[in-house]
């Protein structure tokens, strides 16, 4: 970046000592103490976060974000501490249940919930229907202890509890009428083992449709990332993209299937037991029906109320880890202010963890409330019971059916509020898929292949046309390009420069149409127009340099060649084409931490070999070495300059000094080319573009740069052939020019 001598020397700073750092010698030349800070030595920046940017978590609802061209994804941010809103929508549930897979699969898994349960009370009634026969059995033994006639009276009781399985030729039933002990214990363990076993099959069916459903919406999910447009990477930060595929992924693999179970266990238990209670004292159905809409007015209330309070403990907490993260990231400069700061941020962090802690107590009291309502609520429900069955008296009530209802309300009790819990935490992780499904309907890219394939030699020449091409990176916006138009022949060198905000990159993303839609006009490469070919074939036909090196952490062997399509051979010629032959001993030196283990020059000069064993015809320098000092820089421009002879490369930079010998160079501004020809023939004119960003240099770089462009100039085939039409006009002209 260059600096202007006013934004330095005005009056607030002109008694103060300044200290300048930067690559350029000429920044600093003029400056009364330039000097240069020795290698690895660290510098710390400090960056306070500001509380009103915050992140709400575990929330169902609506999340306001934005995307382009009318597509909305999730967005977390929440400005100035407001707490978002809005409505509860029914689309991921039944997004999660379309994944989950055909509907055959789904009515087997809702018809082994309904058989489970369905054995389940079977064997409680089985066990109340053993009761009441064992009562039956004591009452009869007792009588005949008092009378005579025991088997006239036994018929009379048989008669009035109206026996009605009563055949003298069945093994289930012993002298007296009442059913065996031993077959009542055989029909309960079968019960039992079936239900186990249908269970067991069951939970292997549930977790396996809710695999299927997460292999599925993830499969999509990346199958829509790897198709989505720029402009979603650009407004998307790489963090919330990675939180989808672990944190969300996570959640739908791990929790979310247990949490589902665990609800639809206990909501099928619930009907079960209220079914047995209507069975055995049909007027508490009433009551029933009254506490379950309560209930479910209650839970609303409750998850409505525990949902903002977990809110707003999350924003409470969130300043707590920004404050800590900057104190210990901004440690020295606190430390250096001496200790009137370090009391102040600790005043700070104490009311920010007050504030944390308060929100943290209330989620604990809510918690206790709703336990506290619920159980008086079922403690009423269980007096009513027991109440019922003493007005219906003993002559229309057996004790087995007694024992049966106590112990099933008894058992409601605890299910209803271990229900209300599993169903909240459902509720509270199905946001992670909702995020998940926005993922799966992004905007895309246009088609990546066409029908028709180009040749293998295209492009061939590395000719490039641009006619009228206007750009916009979001609709109803400003164009960033306005009505390019400009001819590019095979081989030419062609440097674009510009101020920030001028278009440069702009012109690339164009090139490889990154921006969709967005782009209109032609670009035409080898007198194909790019609009009507795939972004695949068309990219890989362009070689880049970006300004920061991409490097994967794999093998140098697969990061010089992903796809195998060159010998060991070749690879190790690109390197010694780049200087790294020597410095490099294996292809499978492992790369580490995006090429951690090389230096940022060596990282460029991998993606360098990168370009040459691709071999394209169309190279793009992106500021390949803006970050670099000048030996790297003048070691791979002249690399570039040796092995790129007769391409065609465009250099954008911020360097005036890397595009004085370049064939052409186009100067930007505010999205057009206002100046587009031979950097000696744009020098010409003081007061242009291009002599006045030169002139920023300072005096001495300007004209040493601008005898590189002359010299250039002169040696180049455009200048002989104007000299020689100049020969032949008029020869005082060519006395003149030269």
């Amino acid at each position: 970046m260059q600096f202007r001598e006013s934004n330095l020397e005005t009056d607030i700073f002109q008694k103060k000592t300044r200290i300048l750092t930067a690559e350029l010698a000429a920044v600093v030349n003029d400056k009364d103490e330039p000097s240069e800070l020795p290698e690895g030595t660290q510098t710390l920046s400090l960056d306070v976060q500001q509380d009103e940017e915050l992140a709400a978590v575990v929330n169902d609802e609506d999340e306001p974000s934005e995307l382009p061209e009318g597509t909305q994804t999730l967005s977390l941010d929440v400005k100035q501490g407001k707490v978002p809103t809005g409505k509860k929508s029914n689309h991921k549930y039944k997004s999660y249940i379309s994944a989950c897979g055909d509907i055959c699969t789904l009515i087997i898994v809702t018809a082994a919930f309904v058989i489970t349960q369905a054995l389940d009370n079977a064997s409680d009634y089985w066990i109340a229907y053993w009761t009441n026969h064992i009562s039956q059995r004591t009452n009869f033994t007792l009588y005949n202890e008092f009378s005579t006639t025991s088997t006239t009276q036994w018929n009379s009781i048989s008669d009035n509890q109206e026996q009605k399985y009563w055949t003298d030729d069945f093994d289930w039933w012993d002298d007296e009428g009442m059913v065996d002990n031993r077959v009542a214990f055989n029909v309960y363990c079968v019960l039992i083992v079936t239900h186990a076993l249908i269970l067991t099959i069951r939970n292997v069916l549930h977790f396996r449709i809710c695999m299927n459903a997460s292999r599925n919406l993830h499969n999509s999910m990346v199958a829509n990332l790897l198709q989505a447009t720029m402009r979603f990477f650009q407004t998307n930060p790489s963090g919330r993209i990675l939180s989808q595929f672990s944190k969300d992924i996570g959640t739908m693999d791990k929790k979310l299937p247990k949490a589902i179970l665990g609800a639809l266990h206990i909501f099928i238990v619930i009907l079960g037991i209220i079914v047995m209670i209507g069975i055995v004292n049909p007027p508490t159905i009433i009551p029933l029906v009254v506490i379950g809409g309560l209930f479910y007015m209650i839970r609303l209330y409750y998850l409505r109320t525990a949902r903002n309070i977990k809110r707003l403990e999350s924003l409470a907490k969130t300043p707590v880890l920004s404050h800590v993260s900057s104190t210990l990231n901004g440690l020295t400069t606190i430390r250096s202010r001496g200790k009137s700061v370090g009391e102040m941020l600790l005043d700070q962090f104490n009311r920010h963890q007050d504030n944390q802690t308060s929100a943290s107590y209330l989620i604990i009291a809510a918690n206790i409330a709703f336990r506290f309502i619920l159980e008086l609520i079922l403690c009423g429900l269980t007096t009513f019971v027991c109440f019922s069955f003493i007005v219906m008296g003993k002559d229309h009530v057996q004790d087995g059916d007694v024992g049966l209802a106590i112990s099933q309300c008894l058992t409601l009790a605890e299910l209803i509020q271990f229900g209300i819990k599993q169903s909240a935490m459902v509720t509270s992780q199905l946001p992670a898929v909702k995020r998940i499904l926005q993922y799966t309907n992004l905007p895309k890219e246009r088609t990546y292949k066409t029908d028709k394939p180009l040749l293998d030699s295209w492009p061939s020449d590395g000719s490039l046309v641009f006619r009228d091409v206007s750009m916009r990176c979001v609709r109803n916006k400003s164009p960033v390009l306005k009505h390019l138009n400009v001819k590019i022949k095979p081989g030419w060198k062609v440097g674009i420069v510009g101020k920030t905000g001028a278009g440069k990159s702009s012109l690339i993303s164009a090139l490889f149409r990154l921006t969709g839609d967005g782009l209109e006009g032609e670009i035409i490469l080898d007198e194909i127009d790019t609009k009507s070919i795939g972004l695949h074939e068309l990219r890989s036909r362009i070689s880049i340099i970006p300004q920061k090196p991409i490097l994967f952490s794999a093998s140098l062997r697969y990061n010089l060649d992903p796809f195998g399509q060159y010998s060991d051979a070749e690879l190790w010629d690109s390197l010694r084409e780049v200087e790294l032959g020597d410095a490099v001993r294996s292809l499978d030196l492992r790369v580490t931490g995006g090429g951690a283990n090389f230096s940022v020059g060596q990282r460029q000069l991998i993606c360098l070999a990168r370009a040459i064993l691709k071999n394209n015809r169309l190279l793009v320098l992106h500021e390949a070495t803006a970050n670099m000092d000048h030996g790297s820089d003048g070691l791979i421009q002249n690399i570039i300059k040796r092995r790129f002879a007769d391409h065609t490369v465009l250099t954008v930079t911020r360097q005036p000094h890397n595009v004085m010998d370049s064939d052409r160079v186009m100067v930007m501004r505010g999205g057009r080319i206002v100046e587009f020809d031979h950097p000696y023939l744009l020098l010409q004119n003081p007061n242009g573009h291009f002599s006045r960003l030169l002139q920023q240099t300072g005096k001495e770089m300007t004209e040493k740069l601008t005898g590189i462009a002359e010299s250039a100039y002169r040696t180049s085939p455009e200048f002989r052939e104007d000299s020689a039409d100049i020969i032949v006009c008029n020869s005082e002209t060519v006395i003149t020019k030269l």
